[in-house]
């Protein structure tokens, strides 16, 4: 990965302004020994053979082993190895075809593809470029106003074009080095025009925003086919089971009631205890997010499955400890498995300032498939604990981990040669305090996932340690040096691993294909109430650098979010957190951890009923298949947890999307 490779930073700039929106430049590394190219670059919008294109490279690719006969992008050779026909200065062999596409390219060169267009050599060997020198450049820059007629390409007109960076070669087994280019991302910006809505509940029995204790029917909700005892959990990470094709739901701590469900007034509905177990459910792929439905598998009988692990390697088995704030956080299908991780320990030892969670810890389980019947869930590997004990330190522990609470999302090969893997990989974002920090990254190879060792019986997972002044991402072993790759900062505060303000929640990490970018969510911006809600960013590989963390849903402002408190969501007035609301609203319950009447909450303790407490947003999670890309907007759906009424219900917002501006200079 990279050895020997000259660095030098010869981008446009950092940023790129046009009418006020930012364009960032990111290093994508493209390795000589990628037959398949790098990432999809997509230019959104119309692109046709007179619009600009900018970038720049620096490096070289070696196309022998050993290091030997090494090329910059023009194809002219800056490295001599033990090839007798040609020299320092010079050009190889000229292939007349590549990846299907006829015209000239040198033997080293960087070669672009436009996906149904053509393909051209970037940059040409001149002496501008080098040929003829006894020292070429290794950094070479596209002039500005360069159009892609310019490069070579034929007429042409396309939507969202999907642009690809090879290496010429016809045996790459051997090559080593590659290129640093340096492009300039497309920008996402939240359409104020078009604010975030609810498009339905997802769990329960009833709509409870309609149902109204009973006064109103019951309208229907995305697991009312189920007809399952579910009567409300929260979470709801989904991901797609590629050997099935479903969609699996992880729920959290869950409640229940006797079906069929009465008004509470009637003292007819019997609460279900299911002692805080969680329960999943299964969905099939729907593009129409208005017809998504879930269901909690079986439907009959009513009680639902509950993820359940255990530890195989005692006899008996050894149950995970599953209980309050115990549950299921994320999953992915890798190696031809359904995995989860879930977060246990939460209630072990001094809960400390952070809550019931200080001491808790992340546990890998292999779950087979979920295919609606009872689960084996083998619990494996810890992946990261939180904190430990520390009488020296003055709250009495120190944080020894930052991937607890986490999401997963597959990191694809052409993304994973960029960090020297010749696999696929899984990437890791989250935080070991929730609400306590900013978002950290990791990774580890596929095939570690499990036993989470490599070929040597060491730790295979690495930890971003930031970006070094080229932009390329620095990896380490310790989970400690980890950096966030975003920080949940809205109010402007300095930022830094030491002084890290954020208070961000459940997180949600996704690739998306025809934009060639990684979009995440999560809950964060805690330090005002006016900055509290749904964030949303973007980049073009995980690493970054990320766009600056976008509001886009928070529950006291409907004019700029849609509705939220005292539509589908409670509000009390005492509460203060939106000004503007000087009433009582919003639906009353179902509510958890009160015991007693899961509506009305407990007669115990009256302080804390469905009336008097107040709803909260968190846990945003995109789901596989409700995100699609049209002309200059983008609309992203994801499950969104709301406390009170202790339910999930599924949101939609949208963007506008601007392409790069191609500007010389910032």
């Amino acid at each position: 990965m990279r050895i020997g490779l000259a660095i030098a930073f010869s981008a446009l700039g950092a940023t790129f302004c046009s009418a006020q929106v930012l364009f960032p430049t990111y290093a994508y590394y493209l390795p000589a020994s990628s037959a398949a190219g790098g990432p999809v670059y997509v230019i959104p919008g119309t692109v046709t053979d007179q619009s600009p294109i900018n970038f720049s490279v620096t490096g070289q690719a070696c196309e022998q082993s050993g290091g030997n006969e090494c090329f910059n992008a023009a194809g002219v050779l800056t490295y001599k190895g033990t090839a007798k026909n040609i020299k320092v200065g010079e050009t190889g062999q000229i292939a007349t075809r590549f990846q299907g596409y006829t015209g000239d390219f040198a033997f080293g060169s960087l070669v672009m593809v436009v996906e149904g267009v053509g393909a051209v050599q970037v940059f040409q060997p001149d002496s501008a470029n080098g040929l003829g020198s006894s020292n070429p450049p290794s950094d070479l820059a596209l002039p500005s106003g360069t159009t892609f007629s310019g490069l070579g390409f034929s007429k042409f007109s396309v939507q969202n074009a999907l642009i690809k960076f090879y290496i010429e070669d016809d045996y790459y087994s051997d090559n080593s080095q590659g290129f640093l280019l340096y492009l300039q991302s497309p920008v996402l910006t939240y359409d104020l025009s078009r604010p975030t809505s609810k498009i339905k509940q997802m769990n329960g029995p009833c709509d409870w925003s309609t149902w109204n204790l009973g006064a109103n029917p019951c309208a229907p909700t995305a697991a009312s086919q189920s007809m399952s005892e579910v009567l409300g959990n929260d979470l709801g990470f989904s991901f797609l089971d590629e050997s099935t094709n479903q969609l699996i739901f992880l729920f959290g701590d869950t409640i229940g009631i006797k079906l069929p469900i009465g008004a509470p007034a009637s003292g007819g509905n019997t609460y279900v205890d299911f002692a805080a177990q969680d329960a999943y459910a299964t969905a099939t792929l729907q593009s129409n997010p208005g017809k998504f439905t879930i269901d909690f598998a079986p439907k009959s009988p009513a009680t639902p499955h509950f993820v359940t692990p255990y530890y195989d390697n005692t006899v008996p088995p050894t149950a995970v400890h599953m209980a309050g704030f115990d549950v299921p956080y994320t999953g992915i299908y890798a190696n031809g498995e359904d995995y989860v991780v879930v977060d246990t320990g939460a209630d072990g030892g001094n809960p400390g300032p952070l809550g019931p969670r200080t001491y808790s810890y992340s546990v890998l389980v292999d779950a087979g498939h979920f295919n609606g019947n009872p689960n084996t869930f083998t619990a494996g590997r810890t992946i990261s604990v939180a904190n430990a004990p520390d009488a020296n330190s003055p709250q009495g522990y120190k944080q020894t981990g930052h991937f607890v609470f986490i999401a997963l999302a597959a990191l694809p090969p052409y993304f994973a040669l960029q960090l020297g893997l010749k696999e696929p990989a899984i990437l890791m974002v989250g935080n070991g305090e929730p609400v306590a920090e900013s978002i950290y990254l990791a990774y580890i190879p596929q095939s570690a996932f499990w036993t989470g060792l490599d070929s040597n019986g060491k730790s295979a997972t690495r930890y971003f340690a930031g970006l070094d002044t080229a932009g390329v991402p620095i990896w380490k072993k310790d989970e400690l040096d980890a950096v966030p790759i975003v920080y949940d900062n809205p109010t402007g505060l300095k930022t830094g691993p030491a002084n890290d303000p954020g208070t961000a929640g459940g997180f949600s990490l996704a690739f998306h294909p025809e934009l060639g970018l990684w979009l995440m969510t999560w809950d964060g911006g805690r330090q005002s109430n006016a900055t509290t809600g749904i964030y949303f960013s973007e980049a073009s590989q995980p690493w970054g650098p990320w766009s600056t963390p976008q509001l886009i849903f928070n529950a006291c402002d409907s004019a700029k979010y849609g509705p939220g408190y005292g539509a589908f969501m409670r509000y009390v007035a005492s509460s203060g957190v939106c000004p503007q609301m000087t009433k009582d609203a919003g639906p009353e319950g179902p509510i958890t951890g009160t015991g007693g009447d899961s509506f009305l909450g407990s007669t115990t303790t009256p302080t804390e009923t469905a009336k008097t407490r107040n709803g909260h947003v968190y846990s945003p999670y995109m789901i596989p298949g409700l995100t699609w890309f049209k002309g200059s907007e983008l609309t992203i759906n994801y499950d969104m947890s709301t406390w009170n009424p202790y339910t999930a219900v599924l949101m939609q917002s949208n963007f506008t999307v601007s392409p790069p501006s191609f500007q010389a200079g910032p």
